[in-house]
């Protein structure tokens, strides 16, 4: 567990240990770092969790990120590249502002976490409260959330579905198959 530790980046060790080992609260974490307390992940409550969580952060941390040759259109002004992983499905996303439109209210069973590599865009979660997101914000949407988002511009994303996206992976299986044998 150390070495996967080791292998987090900064950051995301820091609010392991904080939270963890150190038993914080999110407010206290995000009063710590600094960190706007919606982008805050949930802490794990026992040691078992938390070293899945690490060893997974680590694994996806050494997984090839797709390269932009692997983009797929999704829908209308988006585009994605997905890689699973261990316990965790890695997307990359490119909203196409205005022509991609506004990601409606949806729930699902993964957490998702994310960076925000460019643009900016709105998380707007069903409570009306909204969460604006620049490039280089992380943010966290636990398992169970009602959240959509609204594109300011032309965004990309890097996005951590945990567990693993299975319908993600399928569909992204099935695209870059169907786009192999349309090429040859």
């Amino acid at each position: 567990m150390r070495a996967a530790l080791r292998e987090l980046p900064d950051d995301q060790r820091t609010l392991i240990v904080l939270g963890f080992f150190n038993d914080l609260t999110h407010v206290e974490l995000a009063r710590r770092t600094g960190i706007p307390l919606g982008t805050v992940p949930a802490r794990p409550n026992d040691p078992a969790q938390l070293k899945q969580r690490v060893l997974r952060a680590a694994q996806a941390a050494r997984a090839p990120v797709s390269a932009a040759a692997e983009f797929i259109d999704y829908a209308p002004g988006i585009r994605r590249a997905v890689t699973p992983g261990a316990g965790v499905t890695l997307v990359r996303w490119i909203f196409e502002a205005p022509l991609c439109g506004d990601v409606p209210p949806e729930v699902h069973a993964f957490s998702q976490s994310g960076v925000v590599l460019e643009g900016s865009f709105s998380l707007c979660y069903g409570d009306g409260s909204q969460q604006r997101c620049n490039r280089s914000d992380a943010y966290t949407i636990p398992a169970g959330t009602v959240h959509g988002a609204h594109f300011h511009e032309r965004t990309a994303l890097f996005d951590v579905y945990s567990p693993n996206h299975a319908e993600f992976e399928a569909l992204y299986r099935r695209q870059t198959e169907r786009r192999a044998t349309t090429q040859d």
